[in-house]
């Protein structure tokens, strides 16, 4: 709030104008076209929520009036478990950007004001973006999907703390305690950087914070029940998180140009969530997975000699429950946060690839100077 009440006053203030005063007025149908054009982008809103959530209730209950045999047709695809569940919710966010992107395209050989408005104010701001960075576009939005991922997908760490053997008040009082503190020295590391190092340099930098601190997790899983392990490892994430998470923050604004910077920094801040609220939904399964394969004596049992000598208590409840032995339930948890670390791997690739090309494009042509 201070920083938005301490930021510098623009110096012009130019509403940018959607032209469509060449397109003759049609009252009647322009407000039949508004309702068939918002109800489409309500039922895409629905679908890209089912893919994310993985719950269909929402989606069910809005068709439920085209057929009663309707939900539950719904409610089975997306009852499907492991990989074929994630790619049918990849699926559903697909499919619903795709309704999205049809609920505001023009009439083709028609002209509207309804479609002229949204095609201005969503299709330019896209168009912008491709026009400035060409065929480097594409690697931009994927890296930013790609960035935080090695993050995203590590929705499990509850779970994880209470099965090393940690009270609530112990994750309570370092996590949200000890951990706000480094997470804010994180961020103030991040600014510095881009001050002192500059954006890109900033950027590449953070695509190796996230797969770097999931390491020490991996490590804290072999300390077992140790406050003191618990204290470095949350400190060091939450240091790493902050850094990368001011880098991508700034990068993504400086992708913006003026006169369309909603929207598009809606775009990307929406899609650097995006392939983590897929991915994160299998984390479990691949801990619990790994650990029946230690079990059984396949590779990942040469984790199992890591968690020999653990504190009492550590790891016996979430064993008990997952049916493992709690060295194989170590064991699986070493393998996720490896794993996790690898899938950062990508984002790294992707920023050098960035990094190197990126600055040979204008951040945003001269001639654009309104602003919404």
């Amino acid at each position: 709030m201070l920083g938005v009440l301490m930021a510098p006053r623009e110096k012009r203030h130019i509403i940018r104008e959607i032209p469509v005063a060449d397109i003759p007025s049609r009252p009647v149908f322009e407000k039949i076209e508004w309702v068939v054009r918002l109800a489409l982008i309500a039922l895409s809103a629905l679908i890209i929520g089912t893919g994310l959530t993985d719950r269909p209730d929402a989606l069910a209950w809005a068709l439920a009036p085209l057929g009663e045999g309707l939900g539950a047709a719904i409610a089975a695809t997306t009852d499907q478990g492991d990989l074929p569940g994630v790619l049918i919710q990849f699926a559903y966010v697909i499919g619903g950007f795709v309704l999205l992107a049809i609920a505001c395209w023009p009439i083709p050989g028609y002209r509207t004001r309804p479609g002229a408005y949204l095609a201005g104010s969503f299709g330019a701001p896209l168009m912008d973006f491709f026009n400035r960075f060409g065929k480097l576009a594409g690697p931009i939005l994927a890296l930013i999907c790609l960035y935080r991922l090695a993050d995203f997908v590590l929705n499990i760490m509850n779970p994880f703390y209470l099965d090393l053997g940690f009270s609530l008040i112990e994750i309570g009082e370092v996590r949200k305690l000890f951990g706000v503190i480094a997470l804010s020295v994180g961020v103030f590391a991040g600014g510095w950087a881009v001050a002192k190092l500059g954006l890109i340099r900033t950027m590449v930098i953070g695509a190796f914070m996230s797969p770097v601190s999931n390491i020490v997790f991996a490590w804290l899983a072999t300390q077992g029940h140790d406050l003191g392990a618990l204290f470095i490892a949350i400190g060091i994430d939450n240091v790493a998180s902050g850094f990368a998470g001011t880098a991508l923050i700034a990068y993504m604004s400086s992708l913006t140009s003026i006169g369309f910077t909603a929207v598009q920094y809606a775009l990307f801040s929406s899609l650097y969530a995006l392939p983590g609220k897929l991915v994160a939904s299998q984390s479990g399964k691949i801990v619990e997975a790994s650990a029946r394969s230690a079990d059984a004596g396949g590779p990942l049992a040469a984790f199992k000699p890591l968690f020999s000598n653990l504190p009492a208590n550590s790891l016996t409840t979430g064993a008990l429950t997952s049916g493992v032995t709690p060295a194989g339930l170590g064991a699986g948890y070493f393998a996720f946060f490896l794993y996790s670390t690898a899938i950062g791997v990508f984002a790294i690739v992707l920023a050098f690839y960035v990094a190197a090309r990126q600055g040979q494009i204008p951040t945003a042509p001269p001639e654009d100077k309104a602003s919404t």
